[in-house]
């Protein structure tokens, strides 16, 4: 069609887009600093970012064979993969301008109302 793309949607595609490539870039590095060959150390990053399973190299029939400490890399890969933490990044920015208030008394107010039922959600919010 002709319908032009926003700037603003440009602009949030190409953050995710580098912040994924950053992402994988340092993971990918710190794990290659294990003495990890590289083809092991990139579908390592893959498979955990990407939520895929096995990879490639020493890593094809499972991760038992890699150092603790490449274990727990790769365990925040798979968090960071899993939990699309960009998506919290936004949460907590300046993005949703001056409704961001109103969504963090929202999401206290629901975790109050899990610790304590009787909160009458339509009763006045106690943060003012």
């Amino acid at each position: 069609g002709g319908t032009l793309v926003p700037t603003e949607v440009m602009n949030s595609v190409w953050a995710f887009f580098s912040f994924y490539v950053l992402s994988f870039v340092l993971i990918s590095l710190a794990i290659a600093a294990h003495d990890i060959d590289w083809v092991t150390a990139f579908s390592a990053t893959a498979a955990c970012l990407n939520n895929l399973g096995p990879g490639l190299g020493e890593v094809s029939l499972h991760y038992g064979d890699l150092p603790s400490s490449a274990k727990s890399i790769l365990t925040f890969a798979m968090l960071l993969g899993r939990l699309e933490l960009f998506t919290v990044i936004v949460l907590f920015t300046g993005a949703f301008g001056a409704d961001r208030r109103a969504i963090y008394e929202n999401i206290f107010l629901l975790f109050l109302q899990k610790l304590h039922p009787r909160l009458d959600p339509g009763s006045e919010s106690p943060l003012k």
